[in-house]
C-alpha cells in the first residue's frame, strides 16, 4: 500500500476539510509507530514521504485497515466528532491488536511496547 492509497481510500469513507499535509502527518506518525514496535526499531523516528504515489507502507493491503482507522479517528478528534472518534479508536486498536497476535504467532516474539485504547504506544 501506498499512502496514496490509504488517503484516497480515508476521503472515500471520511470526507474532511483538513489538508493532505495533516493527514499524512497522522499517516507519517501511525507508520513510524508500527515501525518502532514491529520492526523493533531503536527510537520512533518521523518518516518523510518522498512520493506519495510510490513510497510504501510496512502493512499490506489485507491490514491497511489499521491506517485507515487511525486516520479517520484523527480526523474525528480534530472535528471534535468526539463519538466518531471513540468508534475509530476502538477499530484501530482491535485490528492492531489482531494484527499483533498473528505477528507474534508467525514470528513466535512478542511486541516489546504494550497498546491501550486510547491509541498510545507505551
Amino acid at each position: 500500500m501506498t499512502p496514496s492509497e490509504i488517503l484516497t481510500n480515508v476521503s472515500k469513507i471520511k470526507p474532511s476539510v483538513l489538508d493532505t499535509s495533516a493527514l499524512l502527518s497522522f499517516l507519517n506518525r501511525v507508520e513510524a509507530k508500527l515501525r518502532k514496535n514491529i520492526l523493533n526499531e531503536a527510537v520512533f523516528v518521523p518518516l518523510e514521504f518522498e512520493n506519495i504515489e510510490t513510497d510504501t507502507l510496512l502493512l499490506d493491503q489485507e491490514n491497511s485497515d489499521i491506517y485507515e482507522y487511525y486516520v479517520c479517528s484523527q480526523i474525528d478528534l480534530h472535528s471534535n466528532d468526539i463519538a466518531s472518534y471513540n468508534n475509530y479508536t476502538m477499530m484501530f486498536n482491535n485490528a492492531l491488536t489482531d494484527y499483533m497476535n498473528r505477528h507474534k504467532s508467525v514470528n513466535g516474539t512478542a511486541s516489546t511496547y504494550k497498546y491501550n485504547y486510547e491509541g498510545a504506544f507505551k
